[in-house]
């Protein structure tokens, strides 16, 4: 069986002869691929080297497919308006040789020149609300973009993709139901299938591994850290409210740091009790998780974020919003609290509830990591993944 897979919001660079890639997509694509006699991704390739990329692992059955990318950081975003003839030739040439096409939503606009052509099978991959994401974001193009009624375009666009769509796979229960509302799709065609952590790389480490990366990171013993991890610090992601919440609990914890994991989008403030890291690899976050001992996500908008999953993993108890599929990952008083979003007080409440009681610190903390172990093993979802997809072929060929 062979699948065409695109990925096209998936930021992909070359360098040396290798692929690099932010988030899990390095690791999940050749796992995934391992499940196929051939899995083509098609992606588009820059040259322009970011920080917090990994390489990607090594498959044999996987084959990058690069199309025309804007080496330019700042006209990467152009791509998710203007398609070249040749990539759609490229397209068509790649459907030939699969039995069957896997799309990626967000930015739907980005397949609109594919839909009229796509002649087999097709499954939809939603790994965000993209009318949720554009609402809450900060970005000077998206406002743009809200302003002239763009959305509403994208809107149509998805529509149309899912409802062409033999399977869609999203990632939690919260947008499956919104999906069958909003467009009247049958619930069987929706597969929630949940984002996936490593649980045998993200743990909780050694107390003298936890000491070691402490000294690195000029942490004194009793200092306590709260944690927060994203591609953006931004106001998106509530990073602002964090900020705010921090420096009400300085006053009273003379010992509290704040780490950031992160590029910066909101001016962080000089602070010599706050330590931001930059955006760093996803195989070193394990050093900077393994220092916290609170997890603050405070996000306005989500589909189901890796971050929270990994603290979870971790072995931190997690202080998040009730933002889409997040109140599936935390639950509440079991690994963590729930907030609403921009609730700086409850976000404040619940950090001292757990910085005064080392002991439910302790108890939260070990059931997020029983948590995580049973419901987002990364090999399970992985699998399932394949299964929905090669269950549509399957099906397809039982009805000729």
């Amino acid at each position: 069986m062979k699948l065409l897979y695109c990925g096209f919001k998936q930021k992909f660079i070359k360098k040396d002869g290798n692929y690099y890639s932010i988030g899990s997509v390095p690791y999940f694509l050749p796992s995934l691929s391992k499940f196929f006699e051939k899995v083509y991704l098609m992606v588009p390739v820059s040259t322009y080297m970011v920080n917090g990329v990994s390489k990607l692992t090594d498959a044999q059955q996987l084959q990058v497919v690069e199309t025309k990318a804007y080496k330019n950081r700042y006209l990467w975003y152009m791509q998710s308006y203007f398609w070249s003839f040749r990539n759609m030739l490229r397209f068509k040439e790649l459907q030939d040789k699969a039995d069957i096409v896997l799309i990626v939503i967000p930015s739907a606009v980005a397949y609109l020149a594919y839909l009229p052509i796509i002649n087999k099978p097709l499954v939809t991959f939603i790994v965000g609300d993209e009318q949720e994401v554009v609402e809450a974001s900060d970005s000077l193009i998206v406002k743009i973009e809200r302003f002239i009624g763009f959305p509403k375009f994208r809107e149509l666009i998805e529509k149309y993709l899912v409802k062409k769509s033999d399977a869609i796979i999203c990632r939690n229960n919260i947008f499956k139901e919104k999906l069958i509302q909003k467009y009247d799709i049958p619930e069987s065609k929706i597969n929630v299938i949940f984002s996936y952590v490593k649980a045998n790389i993200f743990k909780p480490l050694t107390p003298n591994e936890k000491e070691k990366i402490k000294r690195d990171l000029r942490l004194k013993d009793d200092d306590i850290v709260v944690g927060f991890v994203a591609t953006y610090i931004s106001p998106s992601k509530g990073a602002d409210d964090l900020i705010e919440a921090f420096e009400r609990m300085k006053r009273e914890y003379s010992n509290i740091k704040l780490l950031l994991i992160g590029e910066d989008k909101i001016g962080i403030p000089k602070n010599d009790s706050i330590i931001h890291c930059g955006l760093v690899k996803r195989e070193k976050l394990l050093d900077y998780y393994s220092v916290m001992d609170i997890f603050v996500f405070p996000s306005r908008s989500e589909g189901t974020p890796k971050v929270v999953m990994e603290a979870c993993a971790c072995g931190i108890p997690v202080i998040s919003t009730k933002v889409g599929g997040i109140p599936e990952l935390v639950k509440e008083k079991h690994n963590g609290f729930l907030v609403n979003p921009g609730d700086v007080d409850a976000i404040v409440d619940h950090c001292k509830m757990l910085l005064n009681d080392v002991e439910l610190r302790n108890i939260m903390g070990k059931k997020a990591r029983e948590y995580a172990v049973e419901n987002f093993d990364f090999d399970k979802l992985v699998k399932r993944t394949a299964d929905v997809i090669k269950g549509v072929l399957n099906e397809n060929e039982r009805k000729r």
